[in-house]
């Protein structure tokens, strides 16, 4: 009790001593995905306020930097047992974190998909929560920040059911990296394509997937892309998917996929994309499934194909009407082949369902970044 009570004076103490100068803002990165998301807020802080940055990682090498990402990842990386002994105003994730912080500090939670409601329903039991009711209930997070209000009440709704009266709170700032998209060109999808040795003449198809269970890749495989690319040998295919789809290299859709690679010279696999702006305006057509991905092809405007799964039930039955109604849907590979060419051959009417969607789950577009930067800089102000 007394070691408690002289740690909480200290802690005290040393929240007085750094209540001056630049706010201290660590970000933990889990993995690629965390990393893309962190870094437009990361940019923002660099060329509109006075910041003192870290970047480090949840678990010892869990994330590899490359391409745009490695020079910011550089320049501020800390060691994850160095950085949990900092001070820090505010720490940002965009996952579950197991980390403990020897210094007072807000730890706030911001988000790395783009929607909720998207996942396979099951029966919620105290061993079984979803993944936003278990960070809410069990989780170390301070401050939630949500894409939408209709996102913000979900998390609302279990801040309530805390067993006692909790300081968490929810922030409406929308998502950050999705203001990198809103600002990019076409031309950077035919730089893109370029880049990757394609004709950006050429018809672009886009193949994503989840990695769940029951997601695109893991009910159908990836045998029918070698059908598209035989179907469609003049046109770009694009395949990429969620990290988690390709972490055994040796894996049997990783390997048929390089295998389906190198047999069609217009395929082109991406298991590690750093930023999927270029590969989203490079698309003409988009393949998807239940992911949050396909909310960013329905920013894009472009016809999409939906995989429906049957044996997948929305945990929000209104987002599986919006992700229906904005696409075509199929549900098996025979039925992909018939949507691609009704996708191809008749006229697109469903952009107002599309804009209805980005609507149901994004606010700030294009100025989310402004709001996170702004949301930080107010929490680190409480601790000064």
């Amino acid at each position: 009790m007394i070691k408690k009570t002289i740690l909480n004076y200290l802690r005290k103490l040393d929240d007085v001593v750094h209540s001056f100068g630049s706010p201290r803002v660590l970000f933990v990165i889990r993995n690629g995905l965390g990393m893309s998301c962190m870094l437009p807020i990361i940019e923002g802080m660099e060329s509109k306020r006075e910041f003192k940055i870290g970047i480090t990682l949840e678990i010892p090498n869990c994330y590899l930097a490359s391409g745009s990402a490695l020079e910011t990842f550089k320049k501020y990386f800390i060691p994850t047992e160095k950085a949990t002994n900092k001070k820090w105003h505010v720490v940002l994730t965009t996952d579950w974190t197991d980390l403990w912080f020897t210094r007072n500090t807000t730890i706030v939670y911001t988000q790395h998909g783009n929607g909720y409601g998207n996942l396979d329903k099951k029966p919620l039991t105290s061993s079984n929560l979803g993944y936003i009711e278990n960070l809410v209930l069990n989780g170390v997070h301070d401050i939630y920040l949500a894409n939408a209000e209709g996102e913000a009440n979900e998390m609302k709704k279990w801040i309530k059911q805390l067993p006692e009266p909790s300081a968490k709170q929810c922030i409406v700032t929308g998502m950050p990296k999705i203001d990198r998209l809103l600002n990019s060109t076409k031309e950077q999808g035919l730089d893109f394509l370029t880049s990757l040795a394609l004709n950006p003449k050429s018809k672009t198809i886009v193949v994503s997937s989840h990695w769940t269970e029951k997601s695109l890749f893991r009910t159908l495989g990836v045998s029918f892309v070698g059908q598209i690319c035989a179907l469609y040998p003049e046109f770009n295919i694009l395949v990429m998917g969620h990290g988690n789809l390709w972490r055994n290299h040796k894996g049997k859709l990783f390997c048929e996929m390089k295998k389906i690679e190198q047999e069609y010279d217009k395929c082109r696999f991406l298991p590690n994309l750093e930023s999927t702006v270029g590969l989203l305006r490079a698309g003409d057509l988009f393949v998807g499934d239940n992911s949050t991905f396909l909310i960013e092809y329905c920013m894009m405007d472009k016809q999409i194909l939906f995989f429906d799964n049957p044996e997948l039930t929305f945990d929000d039955m209104y987002v599986w009407q919006l992700y229906k109604s904005a696409s075509l849907p199929f549900s098996t590979e025979d039925e992909l082949v018939q949507v691609i060419q009704t996708a191809l051959e008749l006229p697109d009417n469903l952009n107002k369902n599309r804009s209805a969607l980005v609507g149901h789950f994004q606010e700030n577009l294009g100025h989310a970044v402004e709001a996170v930067i702004d949301t930080v800089e107010q929490l680190a102000l409480k601790h000064r």
